[in-house]
């Protein structure tokens, strides 16, 4: 018998009825149908995707912003967010917590665009007749959803009276950002509020002459230490009548 060498395997997509011989030369299609190809499914369900990005859930959630929806909510209307009293951008993030627990969150794009892309600015599109239409939060004011505590998958969320906390996320530097409302307000179900100010910084201590010195904070949160008589930062020890460095 002659022997013909090919692909012998019917499943393969290079299959050859003639060949009687399989010579390894067997090739597959991959998830986008192409015979041979590389593309495979990524960890979110997509073909030849590359992945979440870093830090970020599938859906382009940061992951310390993932919350659960709740039957019971407010919804808290922020004016202007800031880091270090700069305007965030439009692919950066606000998120409400209560404790440590994260209860709503949402992209903070509060940009628009014209009908007619010369104009980039809202009144001057107006002016000219035009439609100015938002990205994503309408009037360039975004709303923040809180959710409060149900029974259904959220333990720890919020209850009346309860003041939420705010971090922001920096997209561009993948870092999440403390916040300080202009306003402390209790959530209630069903409630809508107003924060004029919403600012970002980092806490920390900004004493250079403390063993704990933050460079990198923009907020002094009170933290700041000194060495003892040991040079242990924040130690207890101190010099005795006698001289001796003793923490007794």
């Amino acid at each position: 018998v002659m022997l013909i060498d090919g692909c012998t395997d019917s499943d393969a997509c290079n299959f050859d009825s003639d060949a009687n011989n399989n010579d390894g030369s067997c090739l597959y299609d991959d998830c986008a149908g192409e015979c041979g190809g590389d593309a495979v499914i990524d960890e979110c369900g997509e073909c030849g995707g590359t992945g979440s990005l870093p830090g970020h859930t599938c859906d382009g959630t940061p992951e310390l912003f993932v919350y659960n929806i709740s039957t019971l909510q407010a919804i808290y209307y922020i004016f202007t967010v800031m880091i270090d009293s700069i305007i965030i951008e439009q692919d950066d993030w606000v998120g409400a917590f209560n404790g440590d627990v994260c209860v709503g969150a949402r992209k903070w794009d509060t940009t628009g665009y014209c009908s007619d892309d010369q104009f980039t600015d809202e009144t001057a599109c107006v002016d000219a007749q035009e439609t100015w239409i938002w990205n994503l939060c309408g009037g360039g004011v975004c709303d923040l959803p809180v959710m409060g505590e149900d029974n259904y998958g959220t333990s720890g969320y919020m209850m009346p009276g309860d003041i939420p906390s705010f971090k922001i996320y920096d997209t561009s530097e993948n870092k999440y950002y403390d916040a300080v409302g202009s306003e402390d307000i209790p959530w209630y179900n069903f409630g809508l509020y107003y924060i004029d100010e919403l600012n970002g910084y980092i806490g920390g201590c900004m004493d250079e002459t403390a063993c704990n010195y933050n460079e990198d904070a923009t907020m002094d949160d009170g933290s700041c230490l000194e060495n003892d008589c040991n040079g242990d930062c924040g130690g207890g020890a101190a010099m005795d009548d006698c001289g001796i460095c003793d923490d007794d």
